[in-house]
């Protein structure tokens, strides 16, 4: 299982330009810090030639995210600090947090607990998208900071725009690149209400006969004076099928559900 594990950048800032009309952007701000809540829960079934997979995987954690200065540059820096991470595949348990160590002779879970209290770091802004990153495995984080793309023009309580984004679906890591509708709902004090769902997904991977539907939406609350994330939901659900003259008929499905808190 491959997750994709992001970096986020630390500042938004939010110009308001008249009533109701605000132009945002991401603001990279040295030495600021937020702590992060998020739990996702991913349940997923594929099947390759006759050969069938059902898996199920909960991630909660504590992240540190804090802006730093490389070179001339600044970069984003994301460290787990506590984290619980348990895996269903096909009736196998596997159990892995922060607080535990596992045992000596399983070198699958030393593998992921070392991997999760691996942080990632020289991540460069981005005016307009919330994080960038890789996939990892074991690694988390997933989609829901990923996927907010903000406008590259002041826009109105009410106005929509368009943003795009990537990832890679759990089981085959099919990549995906995802199109979003994203609007406006309002402005409430210092805070703006974005809602997010998407309008068309492909994937760049070159699969015989590729039949794909992704259906997915987000709620965000974002903090603009102070540029930190109060709260991000994302859903979103898929199933796809392709041919490969190695394996045959490949088929999946699975959702994906993802809260990320700001403390």
């Amino acid at each position: 299982m491959r997750w994709l594990f992001v970096a986020v950048v630390c500042g938004v800032v939010a110009v308001v330009l008249f009533a109701g009309e605000v132009k945002l952007a991401f603001v990279a701000k040295e030495g600021d810090k937020q702590m992060w809540q998020t739990k996702a829960t991913i349940e997923y079934e594929t099947e390759t030639a006759g050969q069938k997979q059902k898996v199920k995987e909960v991630l909660t954690a504590d992240a540190e995210i804090s802006c730093v200065k490389d070179g001339e540059s600044l970069t984003y820096t994301l460290k787990p600090v506590k984290f619980s991470y348990i895996k269903e595949d096909n009736g196998k348990r596997l159990e892995v947090s922060s607080d535990k160590e596992p045992p000596q002779d399983n070198w699958v879970l030393s593998m992921l607990k070392g991997r999760l209290e691996t942080g990632l770091q020289g991540i460069e802004a981005s005016a307009t998208h919330l994080a960038v990153g890789g996939a990892f495995d074991g690694k988390g984080f997933a989609i829901t900071v990923a996927s907010i793309v903000l406008p590259d023009k002041p826009v109105k309580e009410g106005e929509s725009w368009e943003g795009q984004t990537e990832l890679g679906l759990p089981g085959f890591m099919l990549p995906l690149k995802l199109t979003w509708e994203y609007k406006l709902m309002k402005l409430e004090g210092d805070v703006a209400h974005i809602e997010g769902k998407v309008k068309g997904a492909e994937t760049t991977m070159k699969q015989g006969n590729c039949q794909l539907k992704v259906d997915a939406k987000l709620a965000a609350r974002i903090e603009v004076k102070t540029g930190h994330i109060k709260e991000v939901k994302t859903q979103m659900t898929w199933n796809f099928t392709y041919d490969q003259k190695e394996t045959g008929k490949t088929s999946g499905k699975g959702r994906w559900i993802e809260e990320v808190k700001g403390k």
